[in-house]
């Protein structure tokens, strides 16, 4: 994806998701015209404890070939969630990493062994939130990611080539009903830094800002 206009949604961390809804249609009025013919709405998960809530996942798995080694390919995924509510003040602490020995499209022999191709995801986000019930809420949030990932040649033969992905974000929402009125408030800042490591090595830079406002 262009990382100057478009979200890579391979940055997004799966343990952030908390539901994906697919609205179909035209959006452009509402959602610019990056909205053309649909708009995929992804929430993150809140904090809904009423006090401190400490949440760790550790998890082991294959990523392998059906006739590889049955230990080759260890996946390892870590999770960390940290949130607390004090009165109307919400903190949330996400951070996650996922690590892959990885497969190769290259078919090996014993004379002409492959390496695996790695995969790594890194991420990391805070956020801060004031809700204050039905009146008003604002909260704002950073996050940091990573993404690594190693390949071949577009002819199937071996190489160290490697795509790396950074992205550090922030933005925020205000939220304020009245009685007969509403108002909402979103904004994102993203700076994204792509570089590839190959036979035709390149770095790609994008700074993207966007808001959007409803009564």
């Amino acid at each position: 994806s262009s990382i100057a206009t478009d979200f890579d949604l391979r940055l997004l961390a799966i343990n952030q998701i908390e539901s994906i809804t697919l609205i179909k249609g035209p959006s452009s009025v509402l959602y610019g015209s990056g909205a053309a013919t649909a708009v995929i709405y992804i929430k993150t998960k809140s904090h809904k404890e009423k006090d401190l809530s400490v949440k760790i996942e550790q998890t082991l798995a294959t990523n392998r070939a059906v006739d590889s080694d049955p230990v080759s390919g260890i996946s390892r995924q870590s999770t960390l969630n940290i949130s607390s509510r004090k009165g109307a003040w919400v903190i949330e602490a996400q951070a996650s990493g996922l690590f892959t020995d990885g497969l190769s499209a290259v078919i090996s022999s014993q004379d002409r062994p492959n390496d695996p191709d790695e995969f790594s995801q890194t991420n990391g986000r805070l956020q801060v939130k004031y809700d204050k019930g039905k009146k008003w809420s604002a909260k704002q949030f950073i996050s940091y990611d990573v993404l690594r990932q190693d390949y071949d040649r577009f002819d199937y033969s071996d190489a160290p080539f490697q795509s790396t992905t950074t992205q550090f974000r922030t933005g925020g929402s205000f939220y304020y009903r009245g009685r007969s009125s509403k108002y909402e408030f979103h904004d994102q800042w993203s700076q994204t830094e792509r570089v590839i490591n190959s036979d035709y090595p390149a770095v790609y830079k994008g700074l993207n800002y966007n808001n959007g406002k409803f009564l």
